[in-house]
């Protein structure tokens, strides 16, 4: 789907179409958002670690970005700790 997306604004943007392209780059990113966040959940409810996924850049919020990043590590450290905690008992 990514690609898809990305394919269709290059196309835009090559043509200097500049409603559609902006229509599919906020879909792209949304996709993209709701596939990094959903595979953290999905992770989570099965008390497994989560594969670390490229996070969307956000120019304006910078933050946004850091703290998924932050999330997804602390995930994986959190899962560890968890197996560790469970052969102990």
């Amino acid at each position: 789907m990514g690609v898809i997306g990305a394919g269709s604004i290059f196309i835009f943007g090559a043509l200097k179409i500049t409603g559609p392209s902006a229509i599919f780059f906020v879909l792209v990113f949304a996709m993209t958002m709701l596939y990094v966040c959903e595979t953290m959940a999905t992770a989570a409810n099965r008390k497994q670690s989560p594969s670390i996924k490229n996070v969307p850049e956000i120019e304006e919020f910078p933050s946004i970005q850091n703290e998924i990043i932050t999330l997804q590590k602390s995930l994986q450290i959190d899962a560890r700790v968890s197996q560790l905690n469970y052969t102990a008992l």
